[in-house]
């Protein structure tokens, strides 16, 4: 079967999720050097297609600069960075993040830094998925809290907002699209395990005779009311492009405004 980007992108966005480099995840992988050769094949593929997939690439250096970080190997992460940059890689606001801050004082990353281009289109959007990602941890933190009590048996759904679907000024945005994608499915993984957990704990305690079944049934009913309200909600945040913004490619702005 030949690889095509869609397919790529999809391989490589179950390998972000499986090995936990997504934004919203925390701690080394368990075997750094299995999880690159995993995604390898897909670096490999991605050149084979062209200039089409090197957004591809992008995220994959973009994985690996966080294999780097989070094993205190700050010449891989800089490298990969660089190569990641190279690849269009141009997410200014993720760059600048907390944690990248271990490479923010390198001379060789402040140059690199003042290389990406981007469009103040795009940046708009990069902010959107940013906040977006920040909204769903919310909700998660909530759901979270919400649930302790409940003693229904039904599980929750995560919503989340789609994703732009406008043509971007820069390849860039598709690769941090797909990270993002990546952190919203991480997130509906915890939420859908602790999910999991309170129903079959239920499940368990249902089997005895002082349990509420009337309050349970309340509780799933109030759940589903919850789960459409967050639905709605997420469907608002979709991305709408403000008007009159700029699609020139200039300089991203300086690292830390």
């Amino acid at each position: 079967m030949n690889d095509t980007v869609h397919s790529l992108a999809s391989r490589l966005h179950d390998l972000l999720v499986e090995h936990s480099l997504t934004r919203v995840s925390s701690g080394p992988p368990a075997r750094p050097g299995a999880v690159i050769e995993e995604l390898a094949p897909i670096a490999e593929g991605a050149g084979r297609l062209g200039p089409d997939a090197r957004w591809i690439i992008a995220v994959i250096y973009s994985a690996y600069a966080t294999i780097g970080l989070r094993n205190n190997i700050p010449r891989l992460a800089l490298v990969s960075t660089q190569i990641a940059v190279q690849a269009g890689y141009n997410d200014c606001l993720q760059l600048g993040s907390v944690s990248m801050s271990p490479l923010h004082h390198h001379d060789q990353f402040r140059a690199l830094y003042q290389q990406i281009r981007i469009s103040e289109a795009d940046l708009d959007e990069l902010r959107w998925q940013h906040r977006e990602l920040l909204f769903m941890a919310r909700d998660l933190e909530r759901a979270g809290t919400d649930n302790i009590t409940r003693r229904d048996t039904h599980t929750s759904r995560l919503p989340q907002a789609p994703m732009p679907t406008r043509v971007p000024d820069t390849p860039g945005i598709l690769a941090a699209r797909l990270e993002v994608q990546a952190a919203q499915s991480a997130l509906q993984n915890f939420a859908m395990k602790a999910e999991m957990s309170r129903a079959a704990n239920n499940m368990t305690l249902s089997m005895m005779d002082s349990w509420d079944y009337g309050q349970a049934r309340r509780d799933a009913w109030s759940a589903d009311a919850m789960e459409a309200q967050i639905r709605n909600a997420s469907a608002a945040r979709a991305y709408l492009e403000s008007p009159g913004l700029s699609h020139a490619v200039v300089h991203c702005p300086p690292l830390g405004s």
